[in-house]
């Protein structure tokens, strides 16, 4: 009889920890009301995005909300390395090396002129020997240190500023080598595509966590999400 009093409280405690292991509901943000969080009793969360009449999904996956904390974790999968695309040709008149880069992001950043919270690196590989340069800009301009030709390239982009990533982290973003058509070309054009803000917004959420203030309100990066009714109803 002891022994099936005993199992009964486990089930009891067992069925208790799990309903407080549950969030479920829309929490809007507090200083962007056109940002929320949704979350469901199956530990899947989105984080979406309200422009004009369309509602974007930013990011989605699961997350396990324990001890007063959620933690996130995103479904994207591939959130270091982008692809890039190389364009080369050889210019007479140049007598150094240009190498240009340039996304979405980074053309959405020069036009806001914060372009100085980036670092970017290039990695070049030459036939004898190689190199990297980092600058604070996204094109570069040298004399090969060896006289040799250029096998591949590749970039390395450390973000580190406020808006758009928790300002407390630093995201590097990476890509594959890139090998030229002519490795005697001095002029590379680098494109990252995919290298744009909605894409940047998906790497946030690796295990990222958020903080449960009360039952209804929850804490990211010190901005207040508040559980409410669908605010976004026209």
């Amino acid at each position: 009889m002891n022994k099936l009093i005993i199992i009964l409280i486990l089930i009891t405690f067992s069925s208790c920890s799990s309903k407080q292991n549950i969030l479920k509901g829309t929490f809007y943000n507090q200083e962007n009301i056109y940002s929320a969080f949704t979350f469901n009793e199956k530990g899947e969360f989105s984080l979406l995005k309200k422009y004009g009449v369309n509602i974007d999904t930013i990011s989605k996956g699961s997350y396990i909300y324990d001890k007063g904390y959620i933690t996130l974790t995103s479904n994207k999968e591939d959130d270091y390395e982008f692809k890039a695309e190389i364009n080369d040709y050889f210019d007479p008149s140049l007598e150094s090396i240009e190498i240009k880069i340039n996304s979405p992001f980074i053309e959405a950043l020069n036009e806001l002129d914060i372009g100085n919270t980036i670092y970017y690196s290039i990695f070049v590989y030459l036939q004898e020997g190689s190199f990297y340069k980092v600058s604070k800009k996204n094109i570069f301009t040298f004399n090969k240190p060896y006289n040799s030709d250029i096998e591949s390239i590749s970039i390395t982009i450390k973000l580190d500023f406020f808006g758009l990533l928790d300002y407390k982290k630093n995201t590097e973003i990476v890509t594959a080598n890139l090998y030229p058509k002519n490795p005697k070309s001095n002029i590379f054009q680098i494109y990252i595509p995919k290298l744009s803000v909605l894409e940047l917004n998906k790497l946030k959420l690796k295990n990222e966590i958020l903080k449960v203030k009360k039952g209804n309100e929850i804490q990211w990066s010190g901005v207040p999400y508040i559980q409410s009714e669908n605010l976004w109803n026209e």
